[in-house]
C-alpha cells in the first residue's frame, strides 16, 4: 500500500500521550479503512471489558508530518510487546503470534499448521532451546483443544488447565463482535507468564479489516469458522466453540459487558469521534486521494454493519435462535463467505453467485451436487459452491432430478 504504517524506535524510553515510558510505538496507516476508525474503536472497546492491563494497547489520533511534509491521519499506538509499561507478563514467559505464510524472521518461527505459523516475539533474543520449549508448549495446547477429551496426548493435561478461560473468551468476543477477517489465523497474539502456567489470549492487534470492510454478512459466525483453505487452517475457536464451559463464559460476558459497551460504542463513540475528526480525515483524503471527499457514508455504512451484526449476536445468545450455517465456495480454493439462517427457514434472501463476483448461474449442494433450493427450509449446515461438485446439473435439471 502507498500509505505505509511505521514502526517508531525513539532511542529513549519517552512518554507519549501518558501511554506510560516506552521506546516502542506503531504509527499505524489505517490505509485500507477510509474512515480511519476501525482500529481505534476496537482498541477502545477492548480495553473497557479487558481482563488484564495492557489486553488492548492505548492509541491516539495523529496528524503525521515526515520530514515537514504531512504524511495523512495516522493512529500513534503502544507496540504489542512484554513491557512494564505495556504487558508486565513475567521474566521467564513467552509472547508470541500466530500468523500466516510465513511471515517473520525464521529463527523465531515454526510451522504449527498448514499454512499457519507461529512467531515468538518474547523473549528476545529467542534462542533454539526456547523456540522449541514455545514449540512444544503450543503444540501441547492445540492437542489438548483438539482432543475428544480435551486432554493433551502429549502432557496428560487439560485443555482447561492450559489456558486462562477468561482471556480467551473475552479474545473471542473481540474477534466475533466486529467481524474480524483475520481472527484465528493472523495477528494473534497470545503470552503467558511461565512456560508452565497458563497461556492467556491478546493482546489484540490489528483491526482494519472489521465491520464489513470486506465481503462478508453481518449475519454470520465469522471467528469460530472452521477453515476449509488448507493453507489457512487454524481450528482453536472451532474447537472451543464446542466446549460448553467456553461457550457460557463467553456468552455471559457479552450479555453483562460487551452488550451494553456495544451500545456507548454506537450511540456515543462513533459519532463524537467522526464529529472531532472530520477536518483530519478531509485533510487525509486530500493527501492520499486527490480530493476531501466526504466519509460520512463509510462511517454510516460501519455503523449499519454493527448493529446488524449485534442484532444477529443478540439473537442467538440471548434469545437462543438456533442458527444454521452456509459456507459458500465462490471458486475452489477462494476465500469462503458465511451466511446464516435461523433453523427451518428458508433462503431466499441469499444473494446469487453472479452477485458475489462468482462464476456461476446458481448455488449447489457440494454434499450432494444437487442444485440449492432457496426456498426449502434449512435444517442443517451445508457447503454450497457456485459450480456444479458433480458437472452434471443442467443434465439433471432436464430428467427433472
Amino acid at each position: 500500500l502507498e500509505k505505509k504504517s511505521y514502526n517508531l524506535y525513539l532511542g529513549r524510553e519517552s512518554d507519549l500521550f501518558g501511554m506510560g515510558p516506552a521506546e516502542k510505538y506503531v504509527l499505524v496507516s489505517n490505509a485500507i479503512d477510509d474512515t480511519c476508525l476501525r482500529n481505534r474503536l476496537v482498541y477502545g472497546f477492548a480495553d473497557r471489558i479487558r481482563p488484564y492491563e495492557g489486553f488492548a494497547p492505548e492509541c491516539e489520533f495523529v496528524d503525521l508530518y515526515l520530514n515537514g511534509d504531512y504524511a495523512g491521519l495516522y493512529l500513534l499506538c503502544e507496540k504489542p510487546e512484554i513491557h512494564r509499561s505495556r504487558l508486565p507478563a513475567g521474566a521467564g514467559g513467552s509472547l508470541f503470534e500466530i500468523t500466516a505464510y510465513g511471515q517473520g524472521e525464521s529463527g523465531r518461527l515454526f510451522e504449527l499448521n498448514d499454512g499457519v505459523f507461529v512467531e515468538i516475539h518474547f523473549p528476545d533474543p529467542c534462542s533454539t532451546a526456547v523456540r522449541d520449549r514455545v514449540e512444544l508448549q503450543v503444540r501441547d495446547l492445540q492437542a489438548a483443544l483438539l482432543s475428544g477429551d480435551g486432554v493433551s496426548g502429549i502432557s496428560g493435561r487439560n485443555w482447561t488447565d492450559m489456558i486462562d478461560l477468561d482471556s480467551w473468551a473475552r479474545k473471542y468476543l473481540i474477534e466475533e463482535i466486529f467481524e474480524n477477517a483475520d481472527a484465528g489465523f493472523y495477528s494473534q497474539y497470545y503470552f503467558c507468564h511461565s512456560f508452565d502456567g497458563p497461556v492467556y489470549a491478546g493482546p489484540c492487534w490489528d483491526y482494519d479489516g472489521t465491520m464489513g470492510m470486506f465481503e462478508y454478512f453481518p449475519n454470520c459466525f465469522l471467528a469460530q469458522r472452521d477453515h476449509l483453505n488448507a493453507s489457512l487452517y487454524q481450528p482453536w475457536n472451532a474447537a472451543l466453540w464446542m466446549k460448553p464451559e467456553f461457550r457460557s463464559r463467553v456468552t455471559e460476558i457479552y450479555r453483562t459487558e460487551a452488550l451494553p459497551e456495544l451500545n456507548r460504542l454506537l450511540d456515543t463513540v462513533i459519532p463524537e469521534l467522526s464529529v472531532r475528526l472530520q477536518s483530519a480525515l478531509e485533510l487525509n483524503r486530500i493527501r492520499w486521494y486527490g480530493a476531501a471527499d466526504d466519509v460520512s457514508e463509510s462511517i454510516a455504512d460501519l455503523e449499519a454493519y454493527l448493529r446488524a451484526h449485534m442484532d444477529f449476536l443478540t439473537s442467538a445468545w440471548i434469545d437462543g435462535t438456533d442458527y444454521r450455517t452456509l459456507t459458500l465456495k465462490r471458486s475452489p480454493g477462494a476465500v469462503y463467505l458465511y451466511y446464516c439462517v435461523a433453523d427451518g427457514e428458508d433462503c431466499r434472501a441469499l444473494p446469487e453467485p453472479d452477485a458475489l463476483g462468482a462464476q456461476g448461474e446458481a448455488w449447489y449442494r457440494e454434499d450432494s451436487g444437487e442444485r440449492f433450493d432457496p426456498g426449502a427450509a434449512v435444517t442443517a449446515d451445508l457447503i454450497l459452491t457456485a459450480y456444479d461438485p458433480s458437472g452434471s446439473g443442467a443434465e439433471k435439471e432436464e430428467n427433472g432430478s
